[in-house]
C-alpha cells in the first residue's frame, strides 16, 4: 500500500475535501448564525464599533491577553492618533494559563490573575481584556459610573479546565477581584488582531482577524443590519462579529478524527465540540499527526521493525508540540530513532506533509467564506487584509504558505476574483496592542 492509497482510504488525504463545498457550508452557517437560527459559527457581535473618524484621548490601559497556553499583561499608552506604545516599567508579565494543568474554582482562577497583575495597581485608566474563548458579549452599560463592556463565557476549549467560570460575566468579576473601578473592555483575541492590524496598516476596504496558534478562530466587519438576531443595532453601522469559526461542524470528518476525538475529549468532556479547531490548530495536530503515523504502522506501512518499534511505544514521538513535527518535516532534527530506515523517514515526513496540506486546505477554505462574506475585495482598490497571528500560522514549517497557495487555488476553483493582503508577519504583542485600542475607543 503507498502512502496515498494510506490516506485515501482513511479519508484523510488533503485531495478529498471538497472546497466548493467547505465554502459554501461555512457562509451558511455565518448567515444562519447572523438570523439567530442554529448553526455552529455562534456569530457574536463584539459591540466594538468601526469607525473612521473615531476620536481618541491619551490614555493608559492596562492590557491583559488570556490565551491558548499563556497569560500575559502590561500597561500601553495609547497616544491621540492611537498609537499604542507597550510601557518598559514594569514591562510584560507572563505566566501559565489558570486552569491548563489541572483543574481550578473561580475563586482560585481571579485570585491566581490578580496577585500577578498587582505590579499594576494604580497605573491605568482603562482595561483592554482579551479573552481567547467562546464569549457572548453584552450591550455597552454602565458600572460604578465607569462604561463597560463585558462578555459572558459560553464555553471553554484549549482543555482548560475551570468550568466555575462558565456562564459568568468576565468583566465585573475580574473588576471586583481588582478592587478596580474603571472603564472595562472584554474581547475576543481574533478582534483584538484586527484591530491592532487596522491601526498599524490604513487604506484596506475592510479587515479579517485570524488566528491559529494553539486554537483557532476568525472575526471580520459586519453592516448592524445583516444582524438580523439583534433588530435594535443601528442597521448604518458597522461592528466586529466574532465568528467562534474553531467551532465549525460541516466538514466531513474521517473515522480517525472521530476517534482521535473521542481519546482528546476524555479530561475536557467536550467530544464533538471544536471539531475544525481539532483539524487545524497547534493544540491537536501534534496529536493528530502521531495517531497517523502509528495507524500507518499497525497497517505495515513501514519497515517491520520500524512498524513493530512505534506500535510498542504508547507515545512513541511525544508529538504533543508541533515544534517537534516542524523540525522534523524541515529535516532540521530527526523526529525520532524508532525509524530504523532512510525510506521510513521519508515515507513519516510524506505522510505528516499531506496531514498538513489537509490542515492548510481546511484553513484555506475558512478564510475564502469569510473574504467573501466582507463583499470587499472584488477590485485592486477594494482591497480586504486578513491580519493573522498565532504560532502554528507562522512558526510550523511553512504552514502559512501552504494555506496561501490553496486560498488562490480556491477562488480559482470558485471562479471569483478577490483582492486580498496577508500581514507577512506577526505583529508583535498583537492582542495586547488591540486590547489597549479597542478600551481606548470604545469606554
Amino acid at each position: 500500500m503507498t502512502k496515498d492509497d494510506f490516506l485515501k482510504a482513511h479519508r484523510i488525504h488533503f485531495s478529498q475535501v471538497d472546497m466548493e463545498d467547505l465554502v459554501t457550508s461555512f457562509i451558511t452557517e455565518m448567515n444562519d448564525g447572523l438570523k439567530g437560527k442554529n448553526s455552529s459559527l455562534m456569530m457574536y457581535p463584539s459591540r466594538i464599533g468601526i469607525k473612521s473618524d473615531a476620536k481618541i484621548e491619551a490614555t493608559t490601559v492596562l492590557a491583559i491577553d488570556a490565551g491558548g497556553t499563556n497569560f500575559r499583561a502590561a500597561l500601553v499608552r495609547i497616544d491621540e492618533t492611537g498609537k499604542p506604545e507597550i510601557l518598559q516599567n514594569p514591562g510584560i508579565v507572563k505566566f501559565t494559563m489558570p486552569g491548563i494543568e489541572y483543574e481550578i474554582s473561580k475563586d482560585k482562577f481571579f485570585k491566581q490573575v490578580v496577585e500577578k497583575l498587582k505590579v499594576f495597581k494604580d497605573k491605568y485608566d482603562k482595561i483592554g481584556f482579551c479573552f481567547s474563548y467562546a464569549t457572548d458579549m453584552q450591550l455597552k452599560k454602565e458600572l460604578n459610573g465607569n462604561q463597560i463592556i463585558d462578555g459572558k463565557l459560553v464555553k471553554w476549549s484549549k482543555g482548560i479546565k475551570a468550568p466555575e467560570l462558565v456562564g459568568l460575566m468576565l468583566g465585573e468579576n475580574l473588576l471586583s477581584y481588582l478592587k478596580a473601578n474603571k472603564g472595562l473592555v472584554v474581547l475576543n483575541d481574533t478582534v483584538a488582531a484586527l484591530m491592532a492590524g487596522k491601526g498599524e496598516m490604513t487604506g484596506y476596504a475592510s479587515y479579517i482577524g485570524f488566528i491559529l496558534g494553539t486554537g483557532t478562530n476568525t472575526s471580520y466587519i459586519e453592516l448592524n443590519s445583516n444582524i438580523q438576531k439583534e433588530p435594535f443595532l443601528n442597521p448604518k453601522e458597522y461592528q466586529i462579529i466574532n465568528i467562534e469559526s474553531g467551532n465549525f461542524n460541516k466538514i466531513i470528518l474521517s473515522e480517525i478524527d472521530k476517534e482521535l476525538d473521542k481519546q482528546l475529549s476524555v479530561e475536557t468532556n467536550d467530544y464533538g465540540s471544536q471539531v475544525f479547531e481539532k483539524t487545524i490548530s497547534g493544540r491537536y495536530l501534534g496529536q493528530m499527526l502521531e495517531f497517523v503515523i502509528k495507524k500507518a504502522a499497525e497497517e505495515s506501512l513501514f519497515s517491520k521493525k520500524t512498524c513493530e518499534k512505534i506500535i510498542a511505544k504508547d507515545n512513541p514521538f511525544d508529538l504533543c508540540t508541533t515544534e517537534v513535527v516542524s523540525y522534523f518535516i524541515s529535516n532540521n532534527v530527526p523526529l525520532t530513532d524508532l525509524f530504523t530506515t532512510k525510506k521510513d523517514k521519508e515515507l513519516a515526513a510524506g505522510i505528516i506533509n499531506d496531514m498538513l496540506e489537509r490542515a492548510a486546505v481546511f484553513v484555506a477554505g475558512n478564510l475564502a467564506a469569510v473574504i467573501l462574506k466582507t463583499g470587499k475585495g472584488k477590485t485592486e482598490a477594494d482591497k480586504v487584509l486578513i491580519v493573522a497571528d498565532g504560532s502554528t500560522f507562522f512558526k510550523f514549517s511553512d504552514y502559512n504558505e501552504k494555506v496561501e497557495k490553496h486560498l488562490k487555488n480556491c477562488f480559482a476553483l470558485l471562479k471569483e476574483t478577490r483582492y486580498y493582503d496577508i500581514i507577512d508577519s506577526q505583529i508583535e504583542d498583537i492582542n495586547l496592542k488591540g486590547a489597549a485600542i479597542a478600551a481606548a475607543e470604545n469606554v
